[in-house]
């Protein structure tokens, strides 16, 4: 071979060689829809909550996220089913906390440990809880709630056995230490309907589905589970304040993707949960919602599961939740 074949030869294996090493990087994440699983149905806080997320997700990504409502076992099914899936950045999990730190300490626990088959990206939002009772209640104020309580039974509706409210209610039964009836609804709305039609005697609700109802003085709120009291309902006392630490639940909202996440895609997904944190038109559309905006990295999510766990497990040792 003379010196000028050999020369294209040798530049033209190179070019090859090139071409070849440009198609084996992989492409830049994201590069095609990614799914964003609510395990819970349409309609509901998380799931709202979740659509307003997509959107700004999308934008800070340079891609889509779509919602998929993956609903049933109190979001154990889309749970399951993510832990399941790659771990590429392209199924995602966003989800409420019972989902996370209560079924596991439930039995049969779920079909996957949120410790081992998940990974945090961040908490992205929390919201209180609080004691509701109709406007004609005779219950003024939390204690007399629980001074009733201590002689017969009081009846309390929550959308349905092991949510949030359903949770809140043990909680202050055992702080208390009196007999609450738990009459679980098939969700929110019907649960509100009972409550002032006077089927139950008060609603652990949470703030943003309470609030309509003491808006427009249908009801009122005894106490809020909030470590501080409410920058809008500033004359409801925290049940710390009324003897109460323990009942110190505050249900919250976070992002998840399967385990062994790629490297480049938990980069960017924390990035963008970061930026997100930081956009004061996301935090405006969570605060009309009653939702506290909030930003808490991985590790940070990730102690805080650990924690939550452990004390679900002390609490509901060896009891049923129905």
């Amino acid at each position: 071979m003379t010196r000028a074949p050999r020369r294209a030869f040798l530049l033209g294996s190179l070019a090859a060689g090139a071409a070849g090493a440009a198609r084996a990087q992989p492409d830049p994440y994201p590069s095609r829809p990614i799914r964003l699983v609510v395990p819970f149905a349409p309609g509901g806080g998380t799931d709202l909550i979740a659509r307003i997320l997509a959107v700004r997700l999308g934008e800070i990504l340079g891609g889509s996220v779509v919602v998929e409502n993956r609903a049933g076992a109190s979001g154990a099914i889309g749970t399951a089913a993510v832990a399941r899936a790659r771990g590429d950045g392209y199924t995602l999990l966003f989800t409420s906390s019972p989902a996370i730190v209560v079924l596991p300490a439930l039995q049969p626990p779920p079909p996957y440990d949120p410790e081992r088959d998940l990974t945090p990206i961040a908490t992205i939002a929390r919201q209180a809880i609080l004691f509701v009772v109709p406007a004609a209640s005779p219950y003024r104020r939390l204690e007399d709630l629980v001074a009733a309580a201590r002689s017969s039974a009081l009846p309390y509706g929550t959308p349905g056995a092991g949510t949030d409210p359903h949770l809140a209610g043990l909680a202050l039964a055992d702080a208390a230490k009196v007999m609450l009836t738990h009459v679980p609804y098939r969700g929110g709305g019907p649960a509100l309907n009972g409550l002032l039609t006077g089927e139950v005697a008060f609603l652990p609700a949470l703030t943003g589905v309470a609030r309509p109802l003491l808006e427009d003085g249908r009801a009122r709120a005894l106490a809020t589970t909030n470590p501080q009291r409410h920058a809008d309902l500033p004359d409801v006392p925290t049940t710390e304040e009324l003897g109460y630490p323990s009942v110190d639940l505050v249900p919250w909202w976070g992002l998840f993707a399967p385990p062994n996440l790629d490297a480049p895609a938990a980069q960017r997904l924390a990035t963008a949960a970061a930026e997100t944190g930081r956009d004061p038109a996301w935090s405006a559309r969570l605060e009309a919602l009653s939702v506290e905006p909030v930003t808490f990295d991985a590790a940070r999510t990730a102690g805080e599961i650990a924690r939550q766990i452990a004390s679900w497990h002390t609490r509901l040792a060896g009891r049923s939740i129905d």
